[in-house]
């Protein structure tokens, strides 16, 4: 029982490692827990989910678009959160849509940050298609545009058969937030049946810097999340079913979402549209159109960054599409907090510091008693070797030796564990906070920190913990068992490797913490 308190912590954060590496991709997929294994396809309870061939008019890139790029025309909408540039192809598609207060790199010349991730030939994000009886509205078919005012685009089409569609967008020049209307009329002789798709384009990208940085299919159905990341779109085809309120194309820290009515979507379909180019569909339900009449669909779309405040501001949920973690009741008020103090300090770097000092204070006691415990079995170390020795063929007899020895001098071996493992839902919500929040996006702190949400380009502070870790382990009462010396031994060394590439400001969080640990340690050992 010697090494609990240290092996818990340590075997904690192996555990969120190997969670973040592995599950993280994966972890807002609540349903899942929900689910059946039917055939090797994850069939969600509460939603239908099938694969492959149901989609089976979902568009692939190797179909040419026969298009005559002379006719395309485009039309710019530059509001104070983005500039957009639509198309009159798709019936609206969207060419491009940079927001203005984000850029790619910390560069002082670094590009817009672009959520329209496509390139020329592919179609385009937001294409409205319909397909009918004798009725085919196609991702290349040019419509008609006016501009209503300088808010407010129209695109119209109407077919040889006599059916029209307008396409309203209403742009909200202060608001990442658009609202669409389409209103499907039929001016034929005879009735109109068909189903209209809106769809996202969006090639796969690899961010070297960011291995966490993962590029996901996510639907809220109901109150879940489901996600789905590309390479399981290319395999599978998904199709998702269900009330769904919201679907999109996410990354790390930005997000395009369309925002649903209620009992208008059939289904949600995402397919390999060949290349890395991924399609994700919102099939609307069937229309049946009678002569001289109309059909309305309506939605918003949201294309922004995954920033807590703007996104509850939406009142749709889309805040869950930033990973807290296990612990969000946790990690949300930890990052008002956060921001809270950053307003005062202006800097991140300090504002994690004094945010890790604090916390550190609010678990002074228990840290304490866990030291004092840690304390008192170091104490007993030679008495503990010493029984190990002379009963080491009689466990039996070791282990009431032990126990007495442990009653006979009050320590108790479980009050420097359970301490720490009251502690470990902060820490873990905090680190949760500050590698997925994009508020420490590109925030720079100090000398070569310039960029707390990227790696330490010098390596400077994983080396640093890697230290404290290991005089943290000096402090610690030392493992009989040389086997488990060995492996302690080795954790300041993996522990350095597993935070060379993670975020600097996350790292420098784990800094403060063990040195601050160290102080608490020392000064306790000493008293005693």
């Amino acid at each position: 029982m010697e090494k609990k308190s240290l092996i818990a912590v340590v075997l904690s954060i192996i555990v969120l490692f190997v969670f973040q590496s592995y599950f993280a991709k994966n972890q807002a997929d609540k349903t899942q827990e929900l689910s059946v294994v039917e055939k090797g396809v994850i069939v969600p309870k509460i939603v239908e989910t099938i694969t492959g061939k149901e989609s089976d008019s979902k568009f692939k890139a190797e179909k040419k678009l026969n298009i005559d790029y002379g006719k395309i025309k485009e039309y710019i909408f530059d509001g104070n959160k983005y500039r957009a540039v639509f198309t009159n192809m798709g019936g609206g598609g969207i060419k491009s849509f940079k927001l203005k207060d984000f850029k790619e790199s910390i560069e002082p010349d670094a590009e817009l940050v672009e959520r329209v991730k496509v390139e020329r030939n592919d179609p385009l994000p937001q294409s409205f298609t319909f397909t009918g009886k004798n009725i085919q509205i196609d991702l290349d078919d040019l419509f008609d545009v006016q501009k209503l005012n300088k808010n407010e685009f129209l695109f119209r089409k109407r077919t040889k058969e006599g059916f029209r569609i307008e396409r309203r967008y209403r742009l909200d020049p202060d608001s990442y937030k658009i609202n669409v209307d389409i209103v499907l009329i039929n001016e034929s002789d005879k009735e109109i049946e068909g189903v209209p798709r809106v769809t996202l384009f969006e090639r796969e990208f690899k961010d070297e810097t960011d291995k966490y940085d993962v590029q996901k299919q996510i639907v809220k159905i109901g109150d879940e999340i489901e996600t789905t990341d590309y390479k399981t779109i290319r395999e599978e085809s998904p199709v998702v079913k269900g009330k769904i309120n919201w679907f999109g194309l996410e990354e790390k820290y930005f997000i395009t979402a369309i925002i649903l009515k209620e009992d208008t979507v059939k289904r949600v379909l995402a397919d390999d549209a060949g290349g890395k180019l991924i399609s994700s569909a919102i099939e609307f339900n069937e229309v049946a159109i009678p002569k001289g009449g109309k059909s309305i669909v309506s939605y918003s779309v949201y294309s922004g960054p995954k920033e807590m405040a703007i996104l509850k501001k939406m009142n749709v949920g889309l805040e869950e599409s930033v990973d807290m973690g296990w612990f969000k009741p946790l990690a949300e008020p930890l990052l008002r907090f956060l921001l809270f103090i950053n307003k005062y300090t202006g800097n991140f770097g300090y504002s994690i510091i004094i945010v890790t000092i604090l916390i550190k204070l609010l678990f002074f006691p228990l840290a304490n008693k866990s030291y004092k415990s840690m304390g008192g079995m170091k104490k007993l170390q030679p008495q503990m070797t010493a029984l190990k020795e002379k009963y080491k063929n009689d466990k039996q007899k070791m282990g009431k030796e032990v126990m007495a020895l442990y009653k006979k001098n009050k320590v108790n071996p479980l009050s420097g564990c359970l301490p720490m493992i009251i502690q470990i839902p902060v820490f873990i919500a905090l680190y949760n906070v500050l590698l997925n929040t994009i508020d420490i996006r590109h925030a720079p702190f100090h000398f070569w920190i310039m960029d707390l949400s990227a790696k330490d380009p010098y390596y400077v502070t994983p080396l640093i913990m890697g230290v404290t870790m290991f005089l943290q382990q000096k402090l610690s009462p030392s493992v009989p068992d040389a086997t488990q010396q060995k492996v302690m031994m080795f954790m300041p060394i993996i522990f350095t490797a597993m935070f060379i590439n993670l975020p600097s400001g996350l790292v420098l969080y784990w800094v403060v913490n063990n040195i601050l640990s160290i102080g608490q340690q020392y000064y306790v050992m000493k008293k005693m």
